[in-house]
């Protein structure tokens, strides 16, 4: 598992990379509300970061092979 630190750096380089690049993709990219206890409140800041990580690839990939998919038609 990945340290909060570079989860965190993960995080700002791919939001940064999403905006410069394909800043169409900027309305899709909130921030995700953390639910923190005192119990486990390191755990599940790294696992909302690990979450919210997955989904900024996951809609990089999915806008990539629309584009894709497009330039085929």
């Amino acid at each position: 598992m990945k340290p909060t630190s570079k989860l965190e750096q993960d995080v700002l380089t791919i939001t940064m990379n999403l905006e410069k690049k394909f800043p169409e993709l900027s309305k899709y990219i909130m921030e995700m509300p953390a639910k923190i206890s005192e119990k486990n409140k390191d755990s599940i800041k790294i696992k909302n970061l690990t979450n919210y990580y997955k989904s900024l690839v996951r809609l990089l990939e999915h806008y990539l092979n629309k584009q894709v998919s497009e330039k085929n038609e």
